[in-house]
């Protein structure tokens, strides 16, 4: 139809996380906070790197606290600051928690995202066709 776009996460080839790290991983995030791991999962459906408005947007949190809790994202080596904005200290972190998102709060967060975007920047129409799409993909997967 033309208007499909290709999604960075699908069309290189996919390296699973041994389960070992997965592990690791996992067990690093169980130590979070209630709120530094949500804002981890909001992070890990921006994508790989991001910019602090748009975060701050998507979670609808005060700057203040966000700050605070990115700090501590920081220090704990799970993001790491990249120009402007921030990313995963390593991609397989991400992988990992967004695999941890059951589909619902998946597709919940792929809206705040995509929502966020478009007030932020509606001349970034390619992004928010990705995000738009990324929502279907999580809504589908929600219903089943």
């Amino acid at each position: 139809n033309g208007w499909d776009m290709p999604n960075p996460a699908t069309t290189r080839p996919a390296l699973s996380t041994p389960q070992g790290i997965s592990q690791i991983i996992g067990r690093r995030l169980d130590r979070l906070d209630q709120e530094a791991g949500d804002i981890l999962e909001l992070a890990a459906v921006l994508g790989a790197s991001f910019d602090f408005n748009w975060l701050a947007q998507a979670s609808q949190q005060a700057h203040e606290g966000l700050l605070s809790v990115i700090a501590k994202l920081l220090q704990g080596q799970l993001l790491q600051e990249q120009g402007a904005g921030y990313t995963f200290y390593h991609d397989k972190i991400r992988q990992v928690v967004y695999a941890r998102l059951d589909a619902r709060r998946r597709c919940r967060l792929h809206r705040q995202a995509g929502q966020a975007l478009e007030s932020l920047a509606p001349d970034r129409v390619e992004e928010l066709a990705l995000k738009e799409k990324e929502l279907a993909r999580a809504q589908v997967a929600a219903y089943w």
